[in-house]
Formats: structure tokens, C-alpha cells, sequence
């Protein structure tokens, strides 16, 4: 299914995740980069940013500009949430500089160690190309692939999404890319149920020091603690503010410089996440 034709604007400073919708029902992680104080809309909590990275407008409104040669990212600290060793669904959508190079998009990984991975997801540059989902076990790992698409081209915003309907690493998972489902290659030997990792969440560099360091922009990012059907997918690709509530402060205007917003708009919306989260 390709991308609409029209295009639905990402609200400006969401209220929060809209628990009334079925495709929130899982939700673990959700981060629309709408700012300066990139919150995770799911447990509120901010992620501490490294290499001091910018944000400008994009095709999707406000987006995290993250320049590769700076070591720019965004971290979270793990929790019991976060800790997803059955099935998981993940949304990334962004646009990358050049597709074709090593890049982090977003996930854990366990420092220094390919083991006890609940999940990454990275471009490697093999191929000219490949989109993976890594997970692992205790003893081994597992790197599920597709090739890159047709049409994504630099610069050009783009969504890609697994679903991994298992805990055994073994198990191939589904991945969609702009509303199509593409044939997935494996990538390593391991077995076994999907292994714990106490590793922060992280978007843009990988925690195991590897230099997989994301260059282009992300609008967002969001992760499920289950397995999403291949038609909820697309339609979270097609339509992903869905998954947001609209506030008040939808109503700041497009053209108004979003890095220098008070610190204290976000204290008021940090405060009104606490309230409304489930």
C-alpha cells in the first residue's frame, strides 16, 4: 500500500498517547521528537540527549536532525516495560542522509555484546543496503533483514516497522516498509527464547559502542509489547498520529522557532502526561 497523497501533520505538542485507540493497546515506547525535551509519551519520562542534537522542521513537522559525525542521539533508561522478550511490534520513521550506510535507528542492545538483545534496529551498509531487526538469546543471536526498498531515496521520509511474532530468535518476523511487506533474509545462528537486556533504549547510536550512528532526521519512534497484524501496521504507517491526543498547544504556530520554547511548557505538558497516562 504506497504512502497517502494527502498528508495528516503530526500534532504539535500531543497531550499524550490516545489510549482510546486499538492500536495503542501494548504500547511500550512512543516519541514524536516534537522539541527540544523529547519525552517518551508512554511513561513521560525525557530522553537525555548526547552531542546536542537539533531539531528543524521536516516533512512531517518538528523532527530530531542528528548529524552522524557529531555522535548525536537520544537515550532512555531502561525499565520493566522495556523489557520485551516475547513478541514485539516497532515503528521508525524518519529520513536518512544516505540509506545505504551503517545507522542505528533505534532499540536495545546490550553493551559490548551481540547477547541478550530484546531488540535493535539498525541499517547495515551490506548489499548496498539492508534493514535489520537483531535479537538474541543468551547464547547467540539472530539478524532478521530485507534489502533496501525501491524508493528510498535520501532525504526522503520514509516508515519501517517489524513484527515479531514469537520469543524464540529463530522465528522470522514480518517487515513492512511505506505500507508493503518485504521478504526477510536471516543473518546468524542462534536459538532460544529472546534473551533480557539491561541496556538503555536508545535511538540513533548503538550501546555497544559499534559506530552505527544514525545521520538524517527522526519524527518517530514506537514500540509494542506484542504483535500487531500486518494490516494495523499499515495502517499506523499510513496514518501514526492516530496513535497521539491533540492539547492546546496544537495550536502554536508552524513557523514559530521550536528550539527556543520555555522550559516551562514542557514541565506543564511532563505534568498533564502524568495525569493522563495509564
Amino acid at each position: 500500500m504506497p504512502l497517502p497523497r494527502f498528508h495528516i501533520f503530526k500534532p504539535r505538542f500531543p497531550a499524550g498517547v490516545n489510549w482510546g485507540h486499538p492500536l495503542a493497546d501494548g504500547l511500550v515506547f512512543l516519541c514524536v521528537f516534537d522539541g527540544p525535551v523529547p519525552i517518551d509519551l508512554v511513561s513521560g519520562e525525557v530522553g537525555v540527549a548526547s552531542g546536542a542534537p537539533n531539531f528543524v522542521e521536516s516533512l512531517d513537522g518538528s523532527a530530531a536532525n542528528l548529524v552522524g559525525v557529531s555522535s548525536q542521539y537520544f537515550e532512555w533508561a531502561s525499565r520493566p516495560e522495556l523489557l520485551t522478550t516475547d513478541r514485539i511490534t516497532t515503528l521508525w520513521r524518519g529520513a536518512a542522509v544516505d540509506w545505504t550506510v551503517n545507522a542505528h535507528l533505534m532499540g536495545k542492545r546490550q553493551a559490548a555484546s551481540a547477547n541478550s538483545n530484546t531488540g535493535d534496529m539498525i541499517i547495515d551498509a551490506t548489499g548496498g543496503g539492508r534493514f535489520y531487526l537483531y535479537r538474541a538469546s543468551t547464547t547467540g543471536f539472530r539478524g532478521h533483514y530485507f534489502a533496501l526498498p525501491a524508493g528510498f531515496a535520501a532525504n526522503k521520509t520514509a516508515s519501517v516497522s517489524f513484527i515479531h511474532n514469537s520469543n524464540l530468535i529463530e522465528t522470522a518476523p514480518v517487515a513492512v516498509a511505506d505500507g508493503n511487506v518485504l521478504s526477510v533474509t536471516v543473518n546468524g545462528t542462534g536459538t532460544g527464547a529472546v534473551g533480557s537486556s539491561s541496556a538503555p533504549f536508545r535511538v540513533g547510536r548503538r550501546n555497544d559502542g559499534a559506530t552505527y550512528q544514525f545521520n538524517g532526521l527522526v519524527s518517530m519512534g514506537a514500540w509494542w509489547k506484542h504483535a500487531l497484524t500486518v494490516t494495523d501496521v499499515v495502517c499506523v504507517q499510513d496514518r501514526p498520529w492516530v496513535l497521539l491526543r491533540k492539547s492546546a498547544w496544537n495550536n502554536i504556530a508552524a513557523s514559530t522557532q521550536i528550539d527556543s520554547f520555555p522550559p516551562a511548557l514542557y514541565a506543564r505538558k511532563r505534568q498533564h502526561l502524568n495525569l493522563v497516562r495509564r
